[in-house]
């Protein structure tokens, strides 16, 4: 691909960069992209976490952003026979707080209708 070929331009080949020039790809056709990046795809922190991801945040569009995203990149794990290594192991928050209202009132903000529906609380520390 020459450089002028390029229209659109993402930078990064993590989670969101890949699912973003997937959604630019397939959903509005754009066949000139490029994706950058000085590593290997997925190498970093896509690659190297706990499995897990993060789809909380205190804004709304935010949440819908990133759960997207994943909803985007599950898609290309099942067109790929999963060759991305796609899974879903959840998040946990955990906080010292000890009476944390106002993060669990942003929590339940960025989640906005679904919070009753997504949102499990366990009270009370384990000690072991």
């Amino acid at each position: 691909m020459k450089t002028n070929d390029v229209e659109i331009l993402v930078i990064g080949a993590g989670i969101v960069g890949i699912a973003t020039a997937y959604y630019l790809a397939v959903q509005h056709k754009r066949s000139r992209l490029l994706i950058v990046d000085e590593g290997q795809p997925m190498a970093l922190t896509s690659a190297q976490s706990g499995e897990n991801y993060r789809n909380w945040w205190p804004h709304p569009t935010m949440a819908d952003y990133t759960n997207h995203s994943t909803d985007l990149m599950e898609e290309i794990a099942r067109r790929s026979d999963n060759r991305i290594h796609m899974t879903r192991r959840g998040y946990l928050l955990v906080t010292r707080e000890e009476k944390p209202e106002e993060l669990l009132q942003q929590l339940y903000a960025g989640y906005g209708a679904q919070a009753e529906k997504l949102i499990r609380l366990h009270e009370g520390a384990s000690r072991g």
